[in-house]
Protein backbone atom coordinates (compact mmCIF):
# COMPACT_ATOMS: atom_id res chain seq x y z
CA UNK A 1 0.00 0.00 0.00
CA UNK A 2 1.09 3.54 -0.63
CA UNK A 3 2.09 5.21 2.68
CA UNK A 4 -0.41 8.07 2.39
CA UNK A 5 -3.20 5.65 1.43
CA UNK A 6 -2.42 3.50 4.47
CA UNK A 7 -2.55 6.55 6.75
CA UNK A 8 -5.88 7.62 5.26
CA UNK A 9 -7.37 4.15 5.75
CA UNK A 10 -8.72 2.63 8.97
CA UNK A 11 -6.70 -0.57 8.65
CA UNK A 12 -5.15 -2.16 11.72
CA UNK A 13 -2.58 -4.94 11.98
CA UNK A 14 -0.16 -6.50 14.42
CA UNK A 15 2.81 -5.65 12.22
CA UNK A 16 3.77 -2.89 9.79
CA UNK A 17 6.62 -3.84 7.44
CA UNK A 18 8.23 -1.04 5.40
CA UNK A 19 10.78 -1.75 2.68
CA UNK A 20 13.34 0.97 1.88
CA UNK A 21 11.96 3.01 4.75
CA UNK A 22 14.48 5.84 4.29
CA UNK A 23 12.88 6.68 0.94
CA UNK A 24 9.69 7.81 2.72
CA UNK A 25 9.55 11.37 4.15
CA UNK A 26 10.35 11.34 7.87
CA UNK A 27 7.13 13.00 9.16
CA UNK A 28 4.98 10.58 7.14
CA UNK A 29 6.98 7.55 8.28
CA UNK A 30 6.79 8.69 11.92
CA UNK A 31 2.97 8.81 11.74
CA UNK A 32 2.95 5.28 10.34
CA UNK A 33 5.33 3.96 12.98
CA UNK A 34 3.29 5.40 15.86
CA UNK A 35 0.07 3.90 14.51
CA UNK A 36 1.07 0.20 14.65
CA UNK A 37 2.11 -1.84 17.73
CA UNK A 38 5.06 -3.58 16.00
CA UNK A 39 7.12 -2.21 13.12
CA UNK A 40 9.89 -3.65 10.97
CA UNK A 41 11.79 -1.09 8.88
CA UNK A 42 14.25 -2.35 6.28
CA UNK A 43 16.45 0.04 4.35
CA UNK A 44 19.85 0.56 2.76
CA UNK A 45 22.01 2.92 4.80
CA UNK A 46 25.39 2.75 3.07
CA UNK A 47 26.18 4.03 -0.39
CA UNK A 48 24.17 6.24 -2.72
CA UNK A 49 21.34 3.73 -2.93
CA UNK A 50 20.56 4.62 0.67
CA UNK A 51 20.85 7.73 2.75
CA UNK A 52 24.21 7.51 4.46
CA UNK A 53 23.71 7.39 8.21
CA UNK A 54 21.12 10.17 8.08
CA UNK A 55 18.18 7.80 8.49
CA UNK A 56 19.72 6.07 11.52
CA UNK A 57 20.88 9.30 13.14
CA UNK A 58 17.88 11.55 12.51
CA UNK A 59 14.90 9.22 12.32
CA UNK A 60 15.71 6.09 14.30
CA UNK A 61 17.49 8.07 17.00
CA UNK A 62 14.18 9.44 18.33
CA UNK A 63 12.75 6.02 19.28
CA UNK A 64 13.57 4.32 22.57
CA UNK A 65 13.90 0.55 22.66
CA UNK A 66 14.84 0.26 18.99
CA UNK A 67 16.34 -3.10 18.00
CA UNK A 68 18.75 -2.87 15.08
CA UNK A 69 20.06 -5.64 12.82
CA UNK A 70 22.64 -5.20 10.06
CA UNK A 71 23.35 -7.31 7.00
CA UNK A 72 27.07 -7.31 6.28
CA UNK A 73 27.42 -10.30 3.94
CA UNK A 74 27.14 -9.14 0.31
CA UNK A 75 24.17 -10.50 -1.64
CA UNK A 76 24.78 -9.16 -5.16
CA UNK A 77 28.50 -9.92 -5.45
CA UNK A 78 31.12 -12.17 -3.93
CA UNK A 79 32.81 -11.16 -0.68
CA UNK A 80 36.05 -9.30 -1.43
CA UNK A 81 35.02 -8.46 -5.01
CA UNK A 82 37.83 -6.22 -6.43
CA UNK A 83 35.41 -4.22 -8.60
CA UNK A 84 33.27 -3.46 -5.55
CA UNK A 85 36.36 -2.20 -3.71
CA UNK A 86 37.27 0.09 -6.61
CA UNK A 87 33.73 1.55 -6.77
CA UNK A 88 33.52 2.00 -2.99
CA UNK A 89 36.90 3.77 -2.97
CA UNK A 90 36.13 6.02 -5.94
CA UNK A 91 32.72 7.12 -4.62
CA UNK A 92 33.75 7.37 -0.94
CA UNK A 93 31.30 4.82 0.46
CA UNK A 94 33.26 4.58 3.71
CA UNK A 95 31.15 5.82 6.64
CA UNK A 96 33.24 4.53 9.55
CA UNK A 97 34.16 8.12 10.45
CA UNK A 98 31.02 8.29 12.61
CA UNK A 99 32.19 5.32 14.65
CA UNK A 100 35.30 7.19 15.83
CA UNK A 101 35.02 9.92 18.47
CA UNK A 102 36.63 13.33 17.85
CA UNK A 103 38.64 14.20 20.96
CA UNK A 104 39.99 17.39 22.47
CA UNK A 105 39.81 21.02 21.47
CA UNK A 106 38.26 21.98 18.14
CA UNK A 107 40.02 24.27 15.65
CA UNK A 108 38.14 25.93 12.79
CA UNK A 109 39.76 25.89 9.35
CA UNK A 110 38.61 27.30 6.00
CA UNK A 111 39.00 25.12 2.92
CA UNK A 112 38.52 25.40 -0.83
CA UNK A 113 38.08 22.81 -3.57
CA UNK A 114 41.89 22.81 -3.96
CA UNK A 115 42.04 20.86 -0.67
CA UNK A 116 41.33 17.72 -2.71
CA UNK A 117 44.86 18.11 -4.08
CA UNK A 118 46.68 19.47 -1.03
CA UNK A 119 44.94 17.46 1.76
CA UNK A 120 42.83 14.74 0.09
CA UNK A 121 42.24 12.78 3.32
CA UNK A 122 40.78 15.86 5.03
CA UNK A 123 38.58 16.69 2.03
CA UNK A 124 37.30 13.11 1.94
CA UNK A 125 36.50 13.27 5.67
CA UNK A 126 34.48 16.46 5.12
CA UNK A 127 32.49 14.81 2.37
CA UNK A 128 31.94 11.62 4.36
CA UNK A 129 30.61 13.54 7.37
CA UNK A 130 28.29 15.71 5.27
CA UNK A 131 27.12 12.67 3.30
CA UNK A 132 26.51 10.54 6.41
CA UNK A 133 24.46 13.23 8.15
CA UNK A 134 22.04 13.96 5.30
CA UNK A 135 19.18 12.01 3.80
CA UNK A 136 19.77 12.57 0.11
CA UNK A 137 23.21 12.31 -1.51
CA UNK A 138 24.28 11.37 -5.03
CA UNK A 139 27.62 11.08 -6.85
CA UNK A 140 26.83 14.49 -8.35
CA UNK A 141 27.33 16.01 -4.88
CA UNK A 142 30.86 14.60 -4.79
CA UNK A 143 31.56 16.01 -8.25
CA UNK A 144 30.23 19.44 -7.23
CA UNK A 145 32.37 19.49 -4.11
CA UNK A 146 35.46 18.71 -6.16
CA UNK A 147 35.13 21.15 -9.05
CA UNK A 148 32.08 23.43 -8.92
CA UNK A 149 32.98 27.16 -8.80
CA UNK A 150 32.05 29.55 -6.00
CA UNK A 151 32.35 27.18 -3.04
CA UNK A 152 33.69 27.59 0.47
CA UNK A 153 34.13 25.05 3.27
CA UNK A 154 34.73 25.37 6.99
CA UNK A 155 35.90 22.46 9.12
CA UNK A 156 35.99 21.92 12.88
CA UNK A 157 39.18 19.85 13.18
CA UNK A 158 39.82 17.57 16.16
CA UNK A 159 41.68 14.34 16.84
CA UNK A 160 41.55 11.78 15.38
CA UNK A 161 38.64 12.81 13.11
CA UNK A 162 36.83 16.05 12.25
CA UNK A 163 34.06 17.22 14.56
CA UNK A 164 32.03 19.29 12.08
CA UNK A 165 31.86 20.65 8.56
CA UNK A 166 30.09 23.44 6.66
CA UNK A 167 29.57 23.70 2.89
CA UNK A 168 28.72 27.08 1.35
CA UNK A 169 27.98 28.09 -2.24
CA UNK A 170 28.04 31.62 -3.67
CA UNK A 171 24.76 33.00 -5.00
CA UNK A 172 23.31 36.23 -6.35
CA UNK A 173 25.06 39.01 -8.19
CA UNK A 174 22.56 38.92 -11.08
CA UNK A 175 22.26 42.03 -13.22
CA UNK A 176 19.33 44.34 -12.36
CA UNK A 177 17.68 43.47 -15.69
CA UNK A 178 17.91 39.70 -15.09
CA UNK A 179 16.78 40.05 -11.46
CA UNK A 180 13.66 41.94 -12.56
CA UNK A 181 12.97 39.28 -15.22
CA UNK A 182 13.24 36.58 -12.53
CA UNK A 183 10.83 38.52 -10.29
CA UNK A 184 8.28 38.79 -13.12
CA UNK A 185 8.61 35.10 -14.00
CA UNK A 186 10.05 35.72 -17.46
CA UNK A 187 13.32 33.95 -16.63
CA UNK A 188 14.49 31.11 -14.36
CA UNK A 189 18.26 30.72 -14.94
CA UNK A 190 19.83 27.64 -13.37
CA UNK A 191 21.41 27.86 -9.93
CA UNK A 192 21.11 30.60 -7.30
CA UNK A 193 18.42 28.75 -5.32
CA UNK A 194 17.80 31.29 -2.54
CA UNK A 195 18.82 34.38 -4.53
CA UNK A 196 16.27 33.57 -7.23
CA UNK A 197 13.61 32.71 -4.66
CA UNK A 198 14.10 36.06 -2.94
CA UNK A 199 13.21 37.70 -6.26
CA UNK A 200 10.66 35.22 -7.62
CA UNK A 201 8.72 34.83 -4.35
CA UNK A 202 9.63 38.05 -2.54
CA UNK A 203 8.58 41.61 -3.03
CA UNK A 204 11.85 43.12 -4.26
CA UNK A 205 12.59 42.83 -8.01
CA UNK A 206 16.27 43.62 -7.36
CA UNK A 207 16.77 41.06 -4.57
CA UNK A 208 18.88 38.74 -6.76
CA UNK A 209 21.41 41.51 -7.43
CA UNK A 210 22.75 41.14 -3.88
CA UNK A 211 25.51 38.61 -3.24
CA UNK A 212 25.38 35.96 -0.58
CA UNK A 213 26.51 32.49 0.39
CA UNK A 214 24.02 29.67 0.91
CA UNK A 215 24.56 26.98 3.52
CA UNK A 216 24.08 23.92 1.35
CA UNK A 217 25.07 21.45 4.09
CA UNK A 218 26.22 21.52 7.68
CA UNK A 219 26.96 18.58 9.98
CA UNK A 220 28.42 17.97 13.43
CA UNK A 221 29.76 14.58 14.48
CA UNK A 222 27.13 12.75 16.61
CA UNK A 223 29.59 12.45 19.53
CA UNK A 224 30.22 16.23 19.62
CA UNK A 225 26.74 17.65 19.13
CA UNK A 226 25.14 20.25 21.45
CA UNK A 227 28.54 21.85 22.15
CA UNK A 228 28.00 24.92 19.95
CA UNK A 229 30.23 23.62 17.13
CA UNK A 230 27.53 24.17 14.49
CA UNK A 231 27.02 27.78 15.59
CA UNK A 232 30.78 28.34 15.61
CA UNK A 233 30.99 27.11 12.02
CA UNK A 234 28.26 29.54 10.98
CA UNK A 235 30.01 32.43 12.78
CA UNK A 236 33.19 31.63 10.87
CA UNK A 237 31.39 32.02 7.53
CA UNK A 238 30.78 35.23 5.64
CA UNK A 239 28.83 36.43 2.65
CA UNK A 240 29.11 39.78 0.92
CA UNK A 241 25.52 40.79 1.74
CA UNK A 242 24.00 37.79 3.56
CA UNK A 243 24.21 34.12 4.47
CA UNK A 244 21.18 32.05 3.51
CA UNK A 245 19.75 28.61 4.12
CA UNK A 246 16.90 26.60 2.61
CA UNK A 247 15.63 23.66 4.67
CA UNK A 248 12.65 21.39 5.29
CA UNK A 249 10.95 23.17 8.20
CA UNK A 250 10.81 21.48 11.60
CA UNK A 251 10.69 23.23 14.97
CA UNK A 252 14.03 21.68 15.97
CA UNK A 253 15.83 22.79 12.84
CA UNK A 254 14.37 26.28 13.04
CA UNK A 255 15.55 26.64 16.67
CA UNK A 256 19.11 25.94 15.50
CA UNK A 257 19.00 28.55 12.73
CA UNK A 258 17.42 31.09 15.11
CA UNK A 259 20.25 30.51 17.58
CA UNK A 260 22.67 31.25 14.73
CA UNK A 261 20.95 34.63 14.18
CA UNK A 262 18.96 33.86 11.02
CA UNK A 263 15.53 35.38 10.37
CA UNK A 264 12.76 33.56 8.54
CA UNK A 265 11.88 35.20 5.21
CA UNK A 266 9.86 32.59 3.32
CA UNK A 267 7.75 29.49 3.86
CA UNK A 268 6.94 27.37 0.81
CA UNK A 269 3.42 26.51 -0.30
CA UNK A 270 3.96 22.77 -0.85
CA UNK A 271 5.57 19.98 1.14
CA UNK A 272 8.86 18.63 -0.20
CA UNK A 273 8.63 15.11 -1.57
CA UNK A 274 11.95 14.16 0.07
CA UNK A 275 11.32 15.49 3.59
CA UNK A 276 7.54 15.81 3.83
CA UNK A 277 8.10 19.32 5.21
CA UNK A 278 7.46 22.81 3.87
CA UNK A 279 10.54 24.53 2.48
CA UNK A 280 11.69 27.39 4.70
CA UNK A 281 14.25 30.04 3.78
CA UNK A 282 16.15 32.18 6.25
CA UNK A 283 18.77 34.94 6.02
CA UNK A 284 21.58 36.28 8.18
CA UNK A 285 22.49 39.82 7.12
CA UNK A 286 26.15 40.68 6.53
CA UNK A 287 25.90 44.22 5.08
CA UNK A 288 23.59 47.24 5.20
CA UNK A 289 21.98 46.17 1.92
CA UNK A 290 21.59 42.66 3.31
CA UNK A 291 19.96 43.98 6.50
CA UNK A 292 17.49 46.04 4.47
CA UNK A 293 16.60 43.00 2.36
CA UNK A 294 16.13 40.85 5.50
CA UNK A 295 13.89 43.47 7.10
CA UNK A 296 11.76 43.88 3.98
CA UNK A 297 11.42 40.14 3.38
CA UNK A 298 10.54 39.35 6.99
CA UNK A 299 8.07 42.22 7.20
CA UNK A 300 6.36 40.91 4.08
CA UNK A 301 6.17 37.42 5.61
CA UNK A 302 4.66 38.79 8.85
CA UNK A 303 2.12 40.83 6.90
CA UNK A 304 1.12 37.81 4.80
CA UNK A 305 1.47 35.08 7.45
CA UNK A 306 -2.22 34.87 8.33
CA UNK A 307 -3.24 34.19 4.74
CA UNK A 308 -0.32 31.86 4.01
CA UNK A 309 -0.96 29.82 7.18
CA UNK A 310 -4.63 29.43 6.28
CA UNK A 311 -3.74 28.47 2.73
CA UNK A 312 -1.09 25.89 3.74
CA UNK A 313 -2.77 24.61 6.89
CA UNK A 314 0.53 25.15 8.69
CA UNK A 315 1.32 27.85 11.25
CA UNK A 316 4.19 30.12 10.24
CA UNK A 317 6.43 30.97 13.25
CA UNK A 318 6.40 34.77 12.91
CA UNK A 319 4.30 37.53 14.46
CA UNK A 320 0.95 38.14 12.78
CA UNK A 321 1.05 41.70 11.40
CA UNK A 322 -1.86 41.40 8.99
CA UNK A 323 -3.07 44.51 7.16
CA UNK A 324 -6.17 44.58 4.98
CA UNK A 325 -5.29 47.69 2.98
CA UNK A 326 -3.29 47.59 -0.24
CA UNK A 327 0.15 49.20 -0.18
CA UNK A 328 2.78 49.89 -2.85
CA UNK A 329 4.23 46.36 -2.64
CA UNK A 330 0.74 44.89 -3.12
CA UNK A 331 0.18 46.98 -6.25
CA UNK A 332 3.46 45.77 -7.71
CA UNK A 333 2.64 42.17 -6.77
CA UNK A 334 -0.84 42.35 -8.29
CA UNK A 335 0.46 43.87 -11.52
CA UNK A 336 3.12 41.14 -11.68
CA UNK A 337 0.42 38.49 -11.33
CA UNK A 338 -1.97 40.15 -13.79
CA UNK A 339 0.46 41.10 -16.55
CA UNK A 340 3.48 38.79 -16.10
CA UNK A 341 4.04 35.31 -14.66
CA UNK A 342 4.08 35.77 -10.88
CA UNK A 343 2.79 32.59 -9.19
CA UNK A 344 -0.63 32.49 -7.56
CA UNK A 345 0.84 31.08 -4.33
CA UNK A 346 3.24 34.05 -4.19
CA UNK A 347 0.47 36.60 -4.79
CA UNK A 348 -2.28 35.01 -2.68
CA UNK A 349 -2.03 37.49 0.24
CA UNK A 350 -2.12 40.54 -2.06
CA UNK A 351 -5.04 38.97 -3.94
CA UNK A 352 -6.87 38.46 -0.63
CA UNK A 353 -6.46 42.16 0.17
CA UNK A 354 -7.62 43.04 -3.34
CA UNK A 355 -10.86 41.09 -2.89
CA UNK A 356 -11.49 42.93 0.38
CA UNK A 357 -10.97 46.26 -1.41
CA UNK A 358 -13.05 45.93 -4.60
CA UNK A 359 -16.79 45.36 -4.88
CA UNK A 360 -16.81 43.26 -8.05
CA UNK A 361 -18.06 39.69 -8.72
CA UNK A 362 -14.67 38.24 -9.87
CA UNK A 363 -16.07 34.68 -9.77
CA UNK A 364 -12.84 32.84 -10.59
CA UNK A 365 -10.79 34.69 -7.97
CA UNK A 366 -13.41 34.49 -5.22
CA UNK A 367 -14.09 30.85 -6.03
CA UNK A 368 -10.37 30.01 -5.87
CA UNK A 369 -10.05 31.70 -2.49
CA UNK A 370 -13.02 29.75 -1.17
CA UNK A 371 -11.59 26.47 -2.40
CA UNK A 372 -14.19 25.93 -5.10
CA UNK A 373 -13.09 24.12 -8.25
CA UNK A 374 -14.07 25.23 -11.72
CA UNK A 375 -14.67 22.84 -14.59
CA UNK A 376 -11.77 24.23 -16.65
CA UNK A 377 -8.17 23.25 -17.17
CA UNK A 378 -5.38 24.57 -14.98
CA UNK A 379 -3.99 26.91 -17.64
CA UNK A 380 -7.44 28.24 -18.49
CA UNK A 381 -8.20 28.88 -14.81
CA UNK A 382 -4.89 30.71 -14.30
CA UNK A 383 -5.61 32.88 -17.33
CA UNK A 384 -9.03 33.78 -15.86
CA UNK A 385 -7.45 34.60 -12.49
CA UNK A 386 -4.92 36.93 -14.14
CA UNK A 387 -7.63 38.56 -16.28
CA UNK A 388 -9.91 39.22 -13.29
CA UNK A 389 -6.99 40.63 -11.31
CA UNK A 390 -6.24 43.05 -14.16
CA UNK A 391 -9.90 44.15 -14.27
CA UNK A 392 -9.94 44.72 -10.50
CA UNK A 393 -6.80 46.87 -10.28
CA UNK A 394 -7.82 48.83 -13.40
CA UNK A 395 -11.09 49.69 -11.64
CA UNK A 396 -9.19 51.02 -8.62
CA UNK A 397 -6.65 53.23 -10.43
CA UNK A 398 -6.44 52.91 -14.20
CA UNK A 399 -3.43 55.23 -14.83
CA UNK A 400 -1.38 53.57 -12.07
CA UNK A 401 -2.30 50.13 -13.38
CA UNK A 402 -1.29 50.98 -16.95
CA UNK A 403 2.04 52.44 -15.84
CA UNK A 404 2.87 49.31 -13.83
CA UNK A 405 1.85 47.12 -16.75
CA UNK A 406 4.09 49.05 -19.14
CA UNK A 407 7.05 48.89 -16.73
CA UNK A 408 6.71 45.18 -15.99
CA UNK A 409 6.28 44.12 -19.59
CA UNK A 410 9.56 45.87 -20.40
CA UNK A 411 11.34 43.59 -17.90
CA UNK A 412 11.12 40.64 -20.29
CA UNK A 413 13.61 42.41 -22.59
CA UNK A 414 17.16 42.42 -21.25
CA UNK A 415 20.71 41.69 -22.30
Amino acid sequence: MAPDALLASSRHADWLIVDEAAAIPGPLLEKLVRRFPRVLLTTTVQGYEGTGRGFLLKFCGRFAGLQRYSLSAPVRWAAGCPLERVVASALLFDDTLLDRRPEGEVHLTSLTSATWESRPALAASVYELLCAAHYRTSPLDLRRMMDAPGQQFAVAEANPVIAGALWLVEEGGLSPELSRAVWAGFRRPRGNLVAQSLAAHGGCPLAATLRGRRVTRIAVHPHRQREGIGQALIRSASGEDYLSVSFGYTDELWRFWQQCGFVLVRMGSHREASSGCYTAMALLAQSDAGRLLCEQAQQRLKRDARVLSAWNGEKIPVEDEWEATLNHDDWLELAGFAFAHRAFSTSVAALTRLLLTVDMPLPALRGKMEGKTEDVGRKALLAKLRSETAQAIESLDYPRCQQLKEDILQWQFFQ
